[in-house]
């Protein structure tokens, strides 16, 4: 803290050795932990002042970045190979990106051509620069923010029938403590079963956390079963490349996924489309005990009606 206008001119020096110059620094030193530290909040530049409105380049896409006013630093370094990947699977898609800030991942959709990409966000001073990147890249034709709270847009989107390619969660931290960890498991896995409700058949669904209790083993439990994840995905990666993946199977019953068959004593079983996917259910989570809520809860995720009576009856 003493030595801070000491350091910044040794690493400049540093950095210029290798050829790289640094037109000014600010400080950010605002968060509420120094306060816990006995330290001031400050704000401010150590040496000479410049622009604070910097124009940043990654993946290909510009922004317009706020040192002073913007999040923390004012853009997030941390998901650039995450935003890269989504560039991967989204040319031609319809994409929702939750919690879009800056509209980093709707951007990263629509640079690499996605039909049509829509970015939520709560705050109207993010979805102004959001709106202003997009137009920065010659994308306001195609991605579009709004001003919106995602917990409560995404049930309003499913009510009304919305479907996507691709949905992706990219949430504030849910707990940063130790003690609150139990509070952000349910978080996630109530912002997580809205999302997956909006994803098509075949389709991805990206969730995040930078939560740092949240472990990913911890954190992969919280949206659906881990073993239905690792499932749908070799039922994904089968159908995307011919790969010969293992089938789910149980004492005397096997499934296949990609197929959607299923059979007793190697004889195929002819079943509806509820009771197939209920024994699905049921063989993806073969060692667990299933409560009539859960079994619900899974069944209205893939987008089916289902009363009470109707499900003791298919069971």
């Amino acid at each position: 803290e003493q030595f801070k206008e000491t350091i910044v001119s040794l690493l400049k020096e540093e950095l210029a050795k290798d050829g790289i110059k640094v037109r000014g620094v600010y400080e950010r030193s605002d968060a509420n932990e120094r306060t816990k530290e006995g330290l001031p909040k400050v704000k401010g530049f150590i040496g000479e002042e410049f622009d604070t409105n910097v124009e940043i380049k990654e993946n290909g896409v510009r922004y317009l970045v706020d040192v002073v006013n913007g999040q923390k630093t004012g853009f997030f370094l941390d998901q650039k190979y995450n935003r890269l990947a989504m560039q991967r699977i989204c040319k031609g898609k319809k994409v929702l990106d939750c919690f879009t800030h800056m509209g980093t991942f709707a951007l990263n959709a629509g640079i690499a051509g996605a039909a049509d990409v829509t970015g939520l966000d709560i705050s109207e001073y993010a979805v102004q620069q959001a709106n202003e990147n997009a137009r920065r890249n010659g994308l306001e034709d195609t991605v579009h923010f709004r001003c919106a709270n995602v917990l409560d847009e995404l049930p309003k989107l499913a009510q009304s029938g919305e479907q996507y390619d691709v949905v992706i969660l990219d949430p504030p931290a849910f707990t940063k403590s130790r003690q609150a960890t139990k509070n952000a498991i349910k978080g996630y896995r109530e912002i997580n079963m809205k999302g997956l409700k909006l994803v098509k058949d075949g389709g991805y669904f990206a969730t995040c956390s930078c939560s740092h209790f949240m472990d990913p083993e911890l954190f992969a439990r919280t949206g659906i079963a881990l073993a239905e994840v690792v499932v749908r995905l070799q039922a994904l990666i089968r159908r995307r490349y011919g790969q010969v993946k293992p089938q789910i199977e149980h004492g005397y019953v096997k499934l296949d996924p990609a197929q959607r068959k299923a059979w007793l004593n190697e004889d195929e079983i002819t079943l509806t489309g509820r009771e197939y996917k209920l024994l699905e259910l049921f063989m993806l989570n073969k060692e667990r005990v299933l409560s009539r809520a859960t079994i619900e809860e899974k069944l209205s995720n893939w987008d089916e009606e289902l009363s009470s009576g109707a499900l003791d009856v298919h069971i």
